[in-house]
């Protein structure tokens, strides 16, 4: 399994789309909150927070993902490699003390790359792509200036199409399921 350079390039052009930078902002925050922040979350992503205001945050993510099987004795071989990039926006709607409830719209793309390889050297190559659009509620806890905890839950709305490399029939496929994510937030 090869990961190919434009899948790569088309990655990282995307978050730097989405990523603004920070450091040229000025946002209508006060001087003593910080304003960026790194995110890891469950399920695994690693995002960007970007406080804006007291009202609105950005969150740019990348999720990645590779997974490799084999039998013994040798047989048939898989390989997977994922990538989901994805954006969400938190909107503020109330504070008490360390803690801020807020609602989150948020998209994420994923593409994965499949191969398998069958005993007999057959082999075969499988893309898919998906889009989810989602909306959560959540709740941030700041307890101290440079850390925080989140957890959010939400409905999700996928849409999948996978096509075998040199096969005419794409399948899609549509689907509706519960989001949740809990993280931290190490503020800097």
């Amino acid at each position: 399994m090869t990961i190919r350079p434009s899948s790569v390039i088309r990655v990282a052009a995307l978050l730097a789309v989405l990523s603004p930078v920070p450091a040229f902002a000025q946002g209508a925050q006060t001087q003593d909150a910080p304003q960026l922040g790194i995110v890891a979350a469950t399920p695994g992503n690693l995002a960007v927070i970007w406080n804006y205001s007291e009202q609105l945050a950005i969150r740019p993510s990348l999720g990645f993902a590779h997974n490799s099987t084999s039998t013994d004795p040798p047989g048939a071989e898989t390989s997977s490699t994922s990538w989901s990039p994805g954006i969400s926006v938190l909107l503020y709607t109330r504070k008490w003390d360390a803690v801020r409830a807020y609602v989150t719209p948020a998209y994420q793309y994923s593409h994965t790359s499949s191969d398998l390889t069958t005993g007999g050297g057959a082999t075969s190559e499988s893309n898919t792509n998906s889009h989810q659009f989602s909306g959560s509620i959540g709740a941030q806890y700041d307890p101290q200036r440079h850390f925080g905890a989140f957890g959010e839950i939400g409905l999700a709305f996928t849409h999948s199409s996978a096509q075998v490399v040199g096969a005419v029939t794409t399948s899609k496929n549509n689907a509706w399921s519960i989001r949740t994510a809990v993280g931290a937030i190490f503020f800097f």
